[in-house]
């Protein structure tokens, strides 16, 4: 071992290429950890902080909130623990009177005011906080990111709030034109801003400015509602007073539920309570039923927003994941090239010491170690280079929950990665040291040049040379795989971004395509159809329709929610995979992860169920559709859900009109919820909707001023892609630096192992500029023939991949290509291979003749 060491300082003085090892290591394998750590932390932040914050499996609403209607939920079977809060009517000013219309309206201040008297959000369903603290006692708010960002709070701000009667507690009661005096009003310190559970996901559909303040600001204003007999005769108007407290801001009230066997115990005891909901209205007075006023389920299943989750982050995950084991392996190709060459370089040596009587075994060690060392501090370099960018993950929806950016690598990731990058280097600089130790008998000097070469008549004697060596030249398969390896990996990422970024770009391909669009009644319907139609017979108007969306629907006993196409729907068709819309009453059309997760094909029958009936329809085709559904309930998205025909909704709704003994007309006219719209060319959808702004609210019967959409409704998926764009941007940027450095050595070592030629030809009478263009036609052919055949692969890699990415998701994979982004690939990759042989060909030119003269 002492010989080994003394011989291992001879290979030391080739400092620069050794550290120019240890950089492409550092930076290439660094990006790699960085790349799969970010793909680590966004894959599991979420789940991580649903376990530490106790978030429940199921939150319900019972639409009407009755202290029975709390004893029915803690004693159904299956519920270990329930908490909830109460959703009360608040404006964040300073409660001037105003009409019952403004007090319902959604307008840009409206906030949702929250409130728990037994710890929901401090001992359960924890939120994330991002500044300051959770709310503790006395006058004090937390917020969410969006209520800070809309109302311009900080921590420590004052917030003062007024407290209402919402008048559709009891519709049809109230008296919307009346001006109306607030139940009390108070002021609130803001303690913290944050995140709620459920607020993870990206979601533009509604507003979700939440404050949740201190049981003591809201107790005062909190209630329960009265449950009168079943036969009490008294008429809906007499009854308001014994149903609602005085004094009582409640709108409604959530439960959420700790149940046990996790989701699918959740989906039981959803059903239960639906049942036991249904069978407790018959114990309401009729007049409340006749008003439809009565015990509803809505279910929002944590499994679900999860699921949600998890399919809107994956196409960031993948990415991250591809570019990673893309940059691990190609720099692991790229340095054990280098390695060859430089192993290549000590041959010389390895036959004087030979010579001298050093074993092969000697030889070995004295060539492996200085490769060995340089690869050791590679790898260390590429540890601290991870840690320090980990910071960028997760990415995209998951940072709400890690808002910090901690910096660390996880233990599973490095043991991985850097037990097959060492694996792989230590039996790849094993082999190369070996083989420069092999005993070989001494070249010939001019035998290089005896042998005839097919490149011999290509162009002048530049280009010939460089062709040669490129193509003949020792470790020119190497060098050409990891040319090959490099732009496959790069064209392959451009593929699936390019295709991400445009299906991103293009609403009608995500289910969205209208110019603008209004929901009415958050979703739970009550549009005007009359007033809508009078509205929108304007010019600028090329095309509208309506659709309604409903909550507890189920498809072969399976929750699965819908948008019901109802008038002129269709005249804005949503995208079909496969199959066609539906159009007659006993057609439905799915999304494709529904259609896969029900065993569901074109064709099939299926029973859909409603809260109005159960049909029976057959599929007529896939679809993909909008990110639509009723607020705070499950809704339909990309894949996911099922569209209705318009003459089956009106079946269904017909259907539960007689057999709830209503007069015709009484549920569909309400079903009524979304209002698309396609203007005309060169119409503003901003500009149309502030024109029309003055009669949006005579679009809800309920007098509710409705959410308008100027822009579309991106499903989260896309909102993810565009949020992360930069980290894989940023981090391909480390690896293009690190490919350039590594081209650049490898280069170098080709020149080193062919000066001997290189002075040979000066010395025939070869011109500097002519051994400097030698050197960039060499790097220049290597690059050419890794984007001849890299480019097919990548395409092909990032064609597929996308495919599969669609297909995960729902949608109709169209994976594009765009001709100036694979021109500009390759366009880079020659102009990296001239930057990194640019010192090279300098240093070939000035040499040459002194080596020449040496040999001779």
């Amino acid at each position: 071992m002492v010989v080994a060491l003394a011989l291992a300082r001879s290979g030391l003085r080739h400092r620069r290429g050794l550290l120019g090892l240890s950089l492409v290591l550092t930076l290439g394998i660094g990006a790699a950890l960085a790349s799969l750590e970010a793909a680590r932390r966004t894959e599991r932040a979420y789940p991580a902080y649903l376990r530490q914050s106790e978030v429940g499996e199921l939150v319900v609403n019972p639409s009407f909130i009755t202290a029975r209607a709390e004893e029915i939920i803690s004693s159904t079977p299956g519920v270990r623990t329930h908490a909830s809060h109460s959703f009360l009517i608040a404006t964040p000013d300073d409660g001037k009177p105003r009409t019952q219309s403004e007090v319902d309206s959604a307008d840009s201040n409206a906030i949702t005011l929250i409130a728990s008297s037994d710890g929901r959000y401090v001992r359960q369903d924890r939120p994330v906080v991002h500044e300051g603290r959770m709310i503790r006692s006395g006058a004090e708010a937390f917020v969410t990111v969006e209520t800070a960002e809309a109302l311009e709070l900080t921590v420590g701000d004052k917030l003062p709030l007024a407290f209402w009667a919402p008048s559709y507690q009891v519709p049809g009661v109230s008296d919307p034109s009346g001006l109306v005096e607030p139940l009390g009003r108070t002021s609130v310190e803001l303690v913290g801003i944050g995140v709620f559970a459920d607020e993870v996901l990206e979601d533009k559909l509604y507003p979700r400015r939440r404050v949740l303040v201190t049981p003591e600001v809201a107790s005062r204003f909190d209630c329960t509602l009265n449950a009168p007999p079943p036969d009490d005769p008294r008429s809906l108007a007499e009854l308001k007073d014994v149903v609602v407290p005085p004094g009582c801001a409640l709108a409604y009230r959530y439960f959420s539920l700790r149940v046990d066997g996790g989701a699918a115990g959740a989906r039981v005891v959803a059903k239960t309570l639906s049942d036991r909901f249904a069978e407790e209205n018959e114990n309401l007075p009729a007049a409340l039923r006749e008003a439809d006023i009565g015990y509803l389920l809505i279910p929002s299943f944590t499994s679900e927003v999860r699921r949600d989750l998890d399919r809107s982050l994956e196409p960031a995950v993948r990415a991250l994941q591809l570019f990673g084991g893309a940059a691990a392996a190609t720099t692991i190709v790229v340095v054990l090239l280098a390695a060859f060459r430089m192993a290549r370089r000590s041959e010389p040596d390895a036959r004087s010491w030979f010579q001298l009587g050093a074993t092969r075994a000697q030889r070995t060690a004295a060539i492996l170690i200085p490769l060995m060392l340089a690869g050791a501090v590679g790898l260390a370099g590429s540890v601290a280079a991870g840690w320090g960018l980990s910071g960028i993950g997760p990415v995209a929806s998951a940072r709400s929950v890690e808002p910090d950016g901690r910096l660390g690598l996880s233990g599973p990731i490095l043991l991985v990665v850097l037990a097959a990058c060492g694996v792989c280097l230590a039996a790849g600089l094993s082999f190369a040291a070996a083989g420069a130790a092999k005993w070989r008998k001494p070249p010939t000097p001019a035998g290089s040049l005896r042998r005839p070469s097919p490149f011999a008549r290509v162009g002048g004697p530049s280009l010939s040379v460089g062709l040669r060596a490129a193509l003949l030249g020792s470790g020119a398969k190497t060098l050409l795989t990891a040319s090959v390896a490099a732009v496959m990996a790069v064209l392959a990422t451009v593929v699936f971004t390019t295709s991400l970024t445009s299906f991103a770009g293009s609403s009608k391909r995500f289910g969205w395509p209208y110019d603008a669009a209004v929901m009415v009644g958050f979703g739970y319907g009550g549009a005007d159809e009359a007033a809508i139609t009078k509205t929108l017979d304007r010019p600028e108007v090329q095309a509208w329709g309506m659709a309604f969306m409903a909550v507890d629907s189920s498809i072969n006993g399976r929750p699965v929610p819908f948008v019901g196409a109802r008038a002129h729907f269709n005249d804005l068709p949503l995208p079909v995979i496969e199959g066609v819309l539906p159009v007659a009453d006993d057609e439905i059309a799915l999304g494709a992860l529904t259609a896969d997760s029900l065993g569901l094909s074109v064709g099939d029958k299926a029973v859909l169920s409603t809260p109005y009936g159960k049909r029976q329809a057959a599929i007529s085709g896939l679809v993909v559709l909008p990110s639509l559904g009723p607020f705070l309930a499950d809704r339909v998205s990309l894949g996911t859900g099922a569209l209705l025909s318009e003459q089956f909704v009106e079946k269904v709704l017909s259907d539960g009109e007689r057999a709830g003994g209503m007069p015709p007309g009484a549920l569909a006219d309400a079903a009524k919820s979304l209002v698309g719209i396609d203007l005309r060319d060169g119409v503003d959808s901003g500009q149309f909707l502030k024109e029309i702004d003055s009669e949006l609210v005579t679009w809800d019967v309920n007098g509710f001023r409705p959410i308008v959409y100027a822009d579309p409704v991106r499903p989260a998926p896309v909102a993810d892609v565009a949020a992360m764009r930069a980290v894989p941007v940023g981090l391909a940027g480390l690896f293009a630096l690190a490919m350039v450095i590594a081209l650049g050595v490898g280069i170098t070592a080709a020149t080193r192992a062919r000066r001997r030629e290189l002075a040979i030809l000066r010395a025939l009478g070869c011109l500097g500029r002519q051994l400097r263009a030698s050197v960039r036609w060499h790097a220049v052919s290597v690059v050419g023939i890794g984007v001849v055949v890299g480019l097919p692969l990548g395409v092909a890699l990032g064609r597929s991949t996308y495919q599969g990415f669609a297909r995960g998701l729902g949608f109709f994979p169209e994976p594009v290509v765009s001709p100036w982004w694979t021109i500009g690939v390759v366009v880079a990759a020659f102009g990296m291979g001239l930057l990194a042989s640019a010192g090279t060909a300098r240093h070939a030119a000035r040499t040459a003749s002194a080596e020449a003269l040496r040999h001779e």
